[in-house]
């Protein structure tokens, strides 16, 4: 079950940020909009990442009966390494 969430996670995270890296890693006007704000979230720690999707997907399943724990594991995976894909394809398109 964990290589399964972690697979999907990081599939979540290529979905997102590859054709995002793509878009900023093209155009140097997007690329210095949005530079900073990549900045900001690439260093924030897996921990933290873990305990906003737990906050925010038990306040919005707050009368389901439902496990949530593998909705909250993949979505946190996949913040995690959405960063650094999006940093990495954003410096491959550049070149």
């Amino acid at each position: 079950m964990s290589i399964k969430t972690v697979f999907a996670g990081f599939l979540l995270a290529l979905i997102i940020a590859v054709p995002i890296g793509v878009l900023i890693g093209l155009s140097p006007t997007l690329k210095s909009a949005f530079n900073w704000f990549i900045q900001i979230f690439k260093p924030v720690s897996p921990v933290v990442w873990y305990l906003l999707v737990f906050m925010i997907i038990k306040t919005i399943l707050i009368d389901s009966s439902e496990d949530s724990s593998f909705i909250i594991s993949f979505i946190s995976v996949g913040l995690c390494s959405m960063w650094a894909t999006l940093v990495n394809t954003l410096w491959a398109c550049h070149l």
